[in-house]
């Protein structure tokens, strides 16, 4: 049984998989095993063309689905097969550090008793070039307990994506039949996942270290498959499939039940991501499936909120949290980030 099981789902990128493959294998720790799966990709034959030079390590299985699970399926796959006791599921166009599975083995023993493990990363575009990194400044543990940070966790704003990416961290093998992967909410899945995963008591612990690169591929590609994420529609849709399915539930915990019917988590979870955006407030209607008193709140409440002032008071909002959590550490963090992408080379592949 391995120590890792390090976890790709493909589709159609053979231009970057087999960079994607090297980034592990080379990683300084050799317990683990590295398992992808191709969803019948309609480039399949080019993607095994480009793991050819990989087969022969004995660490490494591929699977060629002889159709198509889309991506939720895909990854539970990939879960069925893992033998090892903590998976890892990485995005067959990203990259480990290779201090990265070191890393998470020493923060499992340092902070026992979680259940999954995130950490901070880095965004890269599609030639590879590092753009910024963004992490916790300090260790944070993050279960029910603290409602706060649940509350956050449902907000999805500065938490997690500042400290974070909900799409890939460690977790022990057990994890996955506490939460079922949700096919409802698009791209949202992924932190559906980890609100679902703190509701059933499920433990986080956040290792402030950045240690892999999350690559975020352009529109203006025109032979890479683009990130699922990609431009500003997705992201409000999932948004607010995400508002709609909790409001739905019947199991979740009463005091993130009370939370999600509250105004609070409508303005937090989707009116500020539309007012943060360009997209006219009355085109959005039949997009994101808003019902009329849905809409009417959000006129008024954009009515109030010109955007380009309110965009300035989401960043300070932003900055503030950052520093009640981490003190000046968690501003000097944010800081950094601002100056990066403000100042960032234009040709720097790592």
């Amino acid at each position: 049984m391995p120590f890792f099981s390090v976890l790709i789902p493909s589709y159609n990128r053979p231009e970057l998989i087999a960079e994607t493959v090297r980034s592990i294998l080379k990683s300084d720790f050799k317990d683990f095993e590295l398992i992808i799966s191709d969803d019948k990709s309609p480039r399949q034959d080019e993607i095994i063309e480009a793991l050819k030079p990989f087969l022969n390590d004995s660490r490494l299985h591929l699977y060629l689905q002889p159709e198509n699970l889309r991506e939720p399926g895909n990854r539970d796959f990939l879960f069925r097969e893992a033998r090892g006791q903590w998976h890892i599921a990485l995005g067959d166009d990203d990259l480990l550090y290779p201090h990265a599975l070191p890393t998470l083995a020493k923060a499992i023993k340092k902070y026992p008793g979680a259940d999954i493990y995130a950490f901070g990363y880095t965004i890269i575009d599609e030639f590879g070039c590092a753009r910024y990194s963004r992490q916790a400044p300090k260790p944070l543990r993050v279960s029910f307990q603290d409602e706060r940070l649940a509350r956050e966790l449902v907000i999805s704003d500065t938490f997690p994506f500042w400290m974070y990416h909900p799409a890939t961290f460690c977790a022990r093998k057990d994890v996955r039949t506490m939460v079922k992967s949700s096919g409802d909410v698009g791209i949202g899945d992924d932190l559906m996942f980890m609100i679902d995963f703190v509701n059933s008591g499920g433990i986080l612990q956040i290792v402030p270290s950045v240690l892999m690169c999350y690559r975020k591929i352009s529109t203006g590609s025109e032979k890479l498959q683009i990130n699922q994420s990609a431009g500003e529609l997705p992201q409000l849709i999932a948004r607010a499939r995400i508002l709609h399915q909790l409001l739905l539930r019947s199991d979740l915990k009463p005091a993130l039940a009370e939370f999600v019917a509250s105004p609070l988590c409508r303005e937090r979870l989707l009116y500020d991501s539309i007012l943060w955006g360009s997209f006219p407030i009355d085109d959005l209607q039949g997009e994101l499936e808003l019902s009329n008193e849905e809409m009417d709140e959000l006129r008024v409440y954009a009515k109030r909120r010109p955007r380009v002032l309110y965009r300035r008071w989401l960043s300070f909002r932003r900055a503030l949290f950052f520093l009640c959590l981490f003190g000046f550490a968690g501003l000097a963090e944010m800081w950094k980030v601002v100056f990066r992408r403000i100042l960032r080379p234009r040709s720097c592949p790592i």
